[in-house]
């Protein structure tokens, strides 16, 4: 469950920022000409690929998430496909999803983003729980 924090922030950090309380319009603006002068504030500009990684690792933290039952996509599958096909799709799609967190954090390393340290938090978390998935899902089942 620990990597929920990371991707939480992440997204909180998607959202823009509300306008200090307390300030009218031309205060607004005074106090964004003394910072542009002043070179305090910087552009935040989102990047689109490490906001298309972090849907991808998000979606890829609930499919790894202990106790998430898959037997309802895994049964669709079985009725829509043949057996060899809803396989291939399933073994496809866990690869993706195992390996987009790896790529998200290489990303997030080599450029700098907004949301780059949680970004890469996340993405070692989840990461970390596709590898050990197995083992927490066993225990889960255990207890």
């Amino acid at each position: 469950m620990g990597a929920g924090a990371p991707l939480a922030l992440c997204w909180a950090r998607l959202l823009p920022e509300d306008a200090a309380p307390f300030e009218g319009p031309e205060k607004e603006t005074q106090s964004a000409e003394k910072s542009l002068e002043g070179g305090e504030k910087r552009e935040r500009r989102v990047d689109p690929i490490a906001v298309g990684l972090l849907v991808f690792v998000t979606i890829s933290y609930m499919l790894q998430f202990p106790g998430v039952q898959r037997d309802a996509v895994l049964h669709w599958l079985a009725s829509h496909f043949d057996e060899t096909a809803a396989d291939l799709i399933t073994l496809g799609a866990g690869a993706f999803f195992a390996f987009v967190p790896g790529l998200a954090a290489c990303y997030s390393l080599a450029r700098r983003n907004f949301v780059r340290i949680p970004l890469v938090a996340a993405s070692l978390l989840v990461l970390l729980l596709w590898l050990f998935g197995p083992t927490l899902q066993a225990a889960l089942v255990k207890s």
